[in-house]
C-alpha cells in the first residue's frame, strides 16, 4: 500500500491527474447546475416584445381600453423583460434571437370584451409568437407567463362585468321593492273585482231571468203587431172604399142640393101660381108626388146609416185595436227607427180618428136636420093634400103653399148651406181621404214594422242568450278572479321577499371576488429552494461517475506494485488510492456546491455520507469493469452511464418516459442515488434502501474485483500480454 502511494507522491504527473479527477464532480455539478441554478428566479431577465394594436371602445357609458390596461399592468410587471414596441421590429427580433415571445394586442380585443352578453359574444384573443428554435425552454416559460397574462385579463373583464351585474341587480332590487308594493295594490283591486264581480253575477242572473220574460213579450208583441197588421189592412180596404162611395154619396147630395133649389124655386112658382091658380094645385097634386117625398126621407136615412155602419165604425174599431197593438209595445225594447214608425201609425191613426169622429159628428147633424126638413116637407104636403081636399080647396093650399115654400126654404139651407149637408159632406169627403192616405202610409210601414219586430224577436232571443252565457261566464270569472287573489297574494309575498333578498352591500372586495373567486393555497410537504437544488441529485450523481470514469482511464490500476503481492493485496493497495479519491471527490462536489452555488441540504450529514457512499460504489463497479474488460468495459460504463441518464428520472417523472425507460428505471443505480440525494436535500432523509443497495454493489464489486486480481497475480506480464483480455488494455 505504502508503495502505492509513493508512486503517487513520486510522479507529478500522477498528483496532477489525481488532483484533477477529485475536482471533476465539483466543476461538471457546479458549473452545469450554476448555469440553470435558478432560472426561475431570472425570469424578468428574459425580453418579451409587446405590440398594443387595441382600440378603445364605450361599454355601459363607459370607456373601455383593456389593451392599454393591459400594456400598462405589463410595464410594472417583473415576471419577464417585456419591451413595448412595433409589430415589425418585434418579428424581426424574435426571428434574431433579441425577443424569445412576441405578444400582440390586437385591435379589436377591447370591442371583443363588451360582447359577453350579447347573442353571439366574440372572445378575446391575446395573440403571443414564440421561437422554440431559440430555445424551448424558454418558449414553454413564455407560456407560463402568458397564462397569467391571461389569467390577470380574465380577471380584469370580469371585475368590469361584475361591477355592471350589480349595478343592475341594485336596480332589479329596487324594481322588485316597487313591484312588490304595485302587487299589494293589484291584490286590493282584485278584491274589489272579486266584490264587483259578485254583485255583477247577482245582477246577471236578474238579467237573464228578465231577458226570457222580455222574449216572451217580445213574441206576445211580434203576435200583437201580426193582427195590427191585419186591421190596418182592413182599414185601408174600408178607408179605400169609403173613398170611392163617399165620391157617390157626395154627387148624390150635389144633385139633392140641386133638387131642393129648384124645389124651393119652383114652391115659390108654385106658391106665386096657388095665389094666381089655386084652382089648379089640386089638379096637380098627385098622390105619385106625395110618394116620392117619402121615398126621399128614407134614402136619407138609410144613407146615413149604411155609413155609419159599413165605413165608420169598422174603420173606429180597427183604429182602436191598432192603437192598443201600439200601446201594448215595449218602447224600451225598440230601436230609434221602430219607435219613429209606431209614433208616426199612431198620431195617423189619432188624426183619423178625430176625423171619423167630427164626420160622424156632422153627418148625424145633417141627417137629423134634413130628416126634420122632409118631415116638415111631408107635412106640410099632407096639409096641402087636406088643403086639396078642403072644401075650400083655395084657402087651403095658399096656406099649405106657403109652408111647403118655408120648409124648402129651410131644406136648401140645410143642404146647401155654409153649414149645411154639402159642406159637411166636402169635409167627410176630405177626411175620408185623409184617412185613406194614412191607412196606406200604415200599410206601407207595416213590412218595415214587421222586419224590425222580427229583429226584435231575435235580438230578445240573443239576449236571452247571452245573458245567460254572461251568468256562466261571470261564475267562471269568480272562480278565476279567487285563483287571481291567491296568486297576487303568492305573488305579493314572493315580491316582498325577492326585494328583501336582492339588497346586498357591495364592495370593491366583492366585485375583486366575483372575478377571481378562487385562490389556491398551496403546501409544500418538503421544501426544494431552486432549480439547483431539484437537478442537484442528478447532476452530482453523473458528476461523481464521470470523475470515477476519468479516474479508471488516468490510473493504472493492473500495474502490480511488487512481484510478491496477493491478488487481494493487490486489491487493498489500489482500493486505498480509489475509495481515497472517490471520497475526497464526493467531499469536495458537496462542499463546493454548498459554498460557491449557495446549495442548503436539509441533512449536511447525510448527504456527505451519502455522496462518499455512493462514489465508493460507482469507483468499485466502474474499476471492476475496467479491470476486467479493459477498453470495452470503459466503453460499457460509458454506454450504461447514457441508459442511466434516460432511466434515471432525474429531471421529468418517469412516468413521462416510453416504456423502455419504465422498464430498466429500478435496475439503474442513478435512480437510487437521485432518491438518496433527492431525501437528504430537501426531505425526510429516509436512505436505508439505497444505503444497502450501494453498500451491496461496494461488496460485489469488491469482491469480483479481488477475485480478478487473484487470477492477475497468478500470471506474469509475458503470460497477460498473451491472454485475449490483454489487447483490450
Amino acid at each position: 500500500m505504502k508503495e502505492e502511494w509513493k508512486q503517487i507522491f513520486k510522479s507529478n504527473w500522477l498528483r496532477i491527474v489525481m488532483a484533477a479527477i477529485m475536482i471533476i464532480p465539483s466543476v461538471y455539478a457546479g458549473v452545469f447546475l450554476g448555469s440553470m441554478w435558478d432560472p426561475y428566479g431570472k425570469a424578468d431577465q428574459i425580453p418579451v416584445a409587446v405590440v398594443n394594436e387595441d382600440r378603445p371602445v364605450t361599454f355601459q357609458s363607459a370607456k373601455m381600453h383593456i389593451g392599454k390596461d393591459l400594456a400598462d399592468n405589463l410595464k410594472d410587471n417583473q415576471s419577464m423583460k417585456f419591451e413595448f414596441t412595433s409589430a415589425k421590429k418585434a418579428k424581426k427580433g424574435l426571428k434574431n434571437g433579441d425577443y424569445y415571445m412576441v405578444i400582440t394586442i390586437p385591435k379589436n380585443f377591447s370591442k371583443n370584451a363588451t360582447t359577453l352578453l350579447n347573442e353571439n359574444p366574440k372572445k378575446m384573443v391575446l395573440k403571443y409568437e414564440t421561437n422554440p428554435g431559440t430555445n424551448y425552454i424558454a418558449s414553454k416559460m413564455d407560456e407560463t407567463a402568458i397564462n397569467k397574462i391571461k389569467a390577470s385579463v380574465s380577471a380584469t373583464v370580469t371585475h368590469t362585468y361584475a361591477d355592471t351585474l350589480f349595478d343592475q341587480v341594485g336596480t332589479l332590487s329596487k324594481g322588485l321593492k316597487d313591484a312588490s308594493n304595485g302587487s299589494v295594490k293589484l291584490n286590493t283591486g282584485v278584491d274589489q273585482l272579486v266584490i264587483g264581480n259578485a254583485a255583477i253575477h247577482d245582477n246577471l242572473k236578474v238579467l237573464s231571468a228578465s231577458t226570457l220574460t222580455f222574449r216572451d213579450g217580445a213574441q206576445t208583441l211580434e203576435n200583437g203587431l201580426m193582427l195590427y197588421t191585419e186591421g190596418v189592412d182592413e182599414v185601408y180596404s174600408g178607408t179605400k172604399l169609403l173613398n170611392e162611395k163617399s165620391s157617390g154619396l157626395n154627387g148624390g147630395i150635389s144633385k139633392l142640393g140641386t133638387g131642393i133649389t129648384n124645389a124651393e124655386n119652383g114652391s115659390q112658382n108654385l106658391l106665386n101660381g096657388l095665389q094666381l091658380t089655386s084652382g089648379k094645385l089640386k089638379a096637380q097634386m098627385t098622390p105619385e108626388k106625395l110618394q116620392a117625398l117619402q121615398t126621399l126621407q128614407n134614402l136619407n136615412n138609410e144613407t146615413a146609416a149604411k155609413l155609419k155602419a159599413e165605413l165608420i165604425d169598422p174603420q173606429l174599431i180597427a183604429n182602436s185595436n191598432a192603437a192598443n197593438a201600439l200601446t201594448a209595445m215595449d218602447q224600451n225594447n225598440l230601436t230609434t227607427d221602430q219607435k219613429k214608425a209606431i209614433q208616426a201609425a199612431a198620431d195617423t191613426l189619432s188624426a183619423n180618428n178625430t176625423s171619423l169622429s167630427t164626420l160622424l159628428g156632422t153627418m148625424d147633424n145633417m141627417n137629423k136636420q134634413n130628416y126634420a126638413t122632409i118631415g116638415e116637407f111631408s107635412a106640410n104636403l099632407q096639409a096641402l093634400q087636406k088643403v086639396l081636399d078642403d072644401p075650400d080647396p083655395t084657402q087651403g093650399l095658399i096656406a099649405g103653399a106657403e109652408k111647403l115654400n118655408t120648409g124648402l126654404s129651410k131644406m136648401n139651407a140645410s143642404v146647401n148651406g155654409d153649414e149645411g149637408l154639402a159642406a159637411g159632406l166636402a169635409q167627410y169627403t176630405a177626411g175620408v181621404r185623409k184617412l185613406n192616405q194614412g191607412a196606406a202610409a200604415l200599410t206601407n210601414t207595416n213590412k218595415t214594422l214587421l222586419n224590425g219586430m222580427a229583429q226584435l224577436n231575435g235580438g230578445s232571443s240573443a239576449i236571452s242568450s247571452g245573458a245567460f252565457q254572461l251568468a256562466s261566464g261571470s261564475s267562471t270569472m269568480g272562480s278565476g278572479l279567487t285563483t287571481l287573489k291567491n296568486g297576487t297574494d303568492e305573488l305579493s309575498k314572493k315580491l316582498g321577499d325577492g326585494a328583501a333578498k336582492s339588497q346586498m352591500n357591495i364592495s370593491d372586495e366583492t366585485m375583486k371576488m366575483m372575478a377571481e373567486p378562487l385562490t389556491t393555497r398551496h403546501s409544500e410537504m418538503y421544501e426544494v429552494k431552486n432549480n439547483g437544488h431539484a437537478m442537484a441529485p442528478y447532476m452530482m450523481s453523473v458528476g461523481m461517475y464521470v470523475a470515477c470514469m476519468a479516474f479508471t482511464l488516468m490510473y493504472p490500476l493492473m500495474k502490480n506494485g511488487s512481484e510478491k503481492e496477493s491478488g487481494f493485496k493487490l486489491w487493498l493497495n489500489k482500493a486505498s488510492v480509489m475509495f481515497t479519491v472517490s471520497t475526497i471527490q464526493a467531499v469536495l462536489m458537496i462542499a463546493a456546491l454548498m459554498g460557491i452555488n449557495g446549495m442548503q441540504p436539509a441533512n449536511v450529514a447525510a448527504t456527505f455520507l451519502m455522496a462518499i457512499l455512493i462514489s465508493a460504489a460507482f469507483m468499485s463497479m466502474i474499476v471492476f469493469f475496467n479491470i476486467t474488460c479493459g477498453k470495452i468495459g470503459a466503453f460499457l460504463v460509458l454506454i450504461f452511464m447514457v441508459f442511466q441518464l434516460g432511466g434515471a428520472a432525474g429531471t421529468y417523472p418517469i412516468e413521462t418516459s416510453n416504456a423502455f425507460y419504465l422498464a430498466i428505471h429500478p435496475f439503474m443505480p442513478f435512480t437510487y442515488s437521485v432518491h438518496a440525494f433527492r431525501q437528504t436535500l430537501a426531505m425526510s432523509g429516509n436512505v436505508g434502501s439505497d444505503a444497502l443497495i450501494f453498500a451491496a454493489m461496494i461488496i460485489v464489486f469488491s469482491a469480483l474485483s479481488i477475485l480478478f486480481y487473484k487470477w492477475k497475480v497468478t500470471l506474469s506480464d509475458e503470460q497477460f500480454e498473451q491472454t485475449r483480455l490483454a489487447q483490450y488494455h
